[in-house]
């Protein structure tokens, strides 16, 4: 259906919208955060008085309730530092409880009200004004601790990552420091499941997790359920059951007439409690780049990354296997060749609008290409067998070629999904 521009009337409408926006709701919202956010910080002046190091805290996503507390916890490990997380509502209280064995942590629990409010600012602003506010509070507390960053950003370029070079690099640091999951959660789980699914009771499982549409622009990470359906028999096959978890809340809805498969549905708790025990206690995750593949990474869960639309980084762990999508020019229908995708400007994009203006589209991975790279995980971490056969290395290293040297992807210890080396368009 073809759309008719915008009437004089509607655009100076608009305008004169964006202008009380700008010129009047910012202002006064950013006064009554600054109040809120430094009432709340003197409730907790005892704390604030003890730490070396202070940085304010609060969750976008799901998976940076693991990630940034994480790397926090990594880089700060034996120094006095406290985390003051503003709480919207919005966390897993088992998930973001996690790391107060490893970090100091306090909770600002906001009004609904400046919740409401928090749309109106993009992150940096938000974070920009918190910290002016926190400085202002230690001030007047006579307290001379450092205010720190979440992370630091990677000056370089795009491909060779932002926080995720961090991360890897954290990782490898910090070894000997695994995030070992809260036992009370996990028990008062297992005790649900006895009572309400003895037959799973003991049974071990692998988590798949959707995704779908949440906001436009956004859509290249969306999974189609369908082409899952084979890691269900796959599972069931050998013993084990799938919990569904992510964006549907009916696994049954989903993968109608299917036996072996759970979801929210299933469980009488909080889907927060679901979600931490399917990630920290699965075989291993599948799922697309999201926040349970974050997290499953905190971890140490294996993982397999399926329908992958970015090309400058895979992850950051050595038990993670990645499905890349491939792409098509849009003119031609011609599939690029991995040259050309893992290359600049290719690989550096992050935005479906960067792809687009390109001419170029994501191809979803097929049902066959994720039974195929599932047969791999489950090779690895439910038989036992060794995946990387001498007669597939040449595979891997003409990969490796590839890629420039300064490109997270090149650093990382994870690797391809066998079957997209051999489908590739070299």
């Amino acid at each position: 259906m073809s759309q008719h521009p915008a009437s004089p009337v509607s655009r100076l409408l608009r305008r004169a919208q964006n202008a009380l926006r700008v010129l009047v709701l910012r202002p006064l919202a950013a006064v009554y955060i600054a109040i809120e956010y430094g009432v709340l910080l003197l409730t907790h002046r005892k704390e604030l008085m003890r730490a070396g190091f202070v940085t304010p805290l609060w969750f976008w996503s799901f998976g940076h309730q693991a990630i940034d507390p994480h790397m926090l916890a990594m880089r700060f490990r034996g120094k006095k530092l406290l985390i003051v997380v503003s709480d919207y509502g919005n966390m897993n209280p088992y998930l973001v409880g996690t790391f107060e064995q490893y970090v100091r942590m306090c909770y600002l629990r906001h009004s609904r009200f400046m919740g409401m409010l928090r749309p109106l600012f993009k992150h940096e602003e938000l974070r920009a004004l918190k910290i002016a506010v926190l400085r202002f509070v230690l001030r007047v507390l006579g307290h001379a601790a450092s205010i720190v960053p979440t992370y630091h950003e990677h000056q370089g370029s795009v491909i060779e990552g932002t926080f995720i070079t961090e991360r890897l690099r954290l990782f490898q640091q910090h070894a000997d420091m695994p995030l070992i999951p809260l036992t009370e959660p996990i028990e008062r789980f297992r005790s649900l499941l006895q009572k309400t699914h003895p037959e799973l009771a003991g049974k071990w499982f692998v988590a798949l997790y959707l995704r779908r549409t949440v906001k436009v622009g956004d859509e290249m990470r969306d999974t189609d359920p369908a082409t899952f359906a084979d890691v269900i028999g796959r599972i069931r096959g050998l013993g084990g059951f799938v919990f569904c978890g992510g964006d549907y809340d009916d696994a049954h809805a989903v993968f109608p007439g299917m036996q072996g498969v759970m979801g929210y549905s299933d469980f009488p708790c909080e889907r927060e409690l679901t979600d931490y025990y399917g990630i920290t206690q699965c075989r291993f995750l599948v799922g697309p780049t999201s926040g349970p593949v974050s997290i499953a990474m905190s971890f140490n869960i294996p993982n397999l990354m399926t329908n992958d639309p970015f090309y400058y980084h895979s992850g950051n762990r050595e038990n993670q296997i990645v499905l890349h999508r491939k792409l098509r020019d849009r003119a031609t229908g011609r599939i690029l060749a991995a040259r050309e995708t893992f290359s600049p400007p290719i690989i550096a994009y992050r935005t479906k609008g960067e792809f687009e203006r390109a001419g170029l589209e994501h191809i979803d991975n097929t049902k066959e290409e994720i039974a195929a790279a599932l047969e791999e995980m489950v090779q690895r971490h439910i038989l036992g067998h060794d995946t990387v056969l001498p007669e597939h290395q040449p595979l891997y290293d003409r990969f490796k070629s590839l890629l420039p040297k300064e490109s997270i992807i090149y650093q990382s210890p994870s690797r391809p999904a066998l079957i997209y080396l051999q489908n590739l368009v070299w």
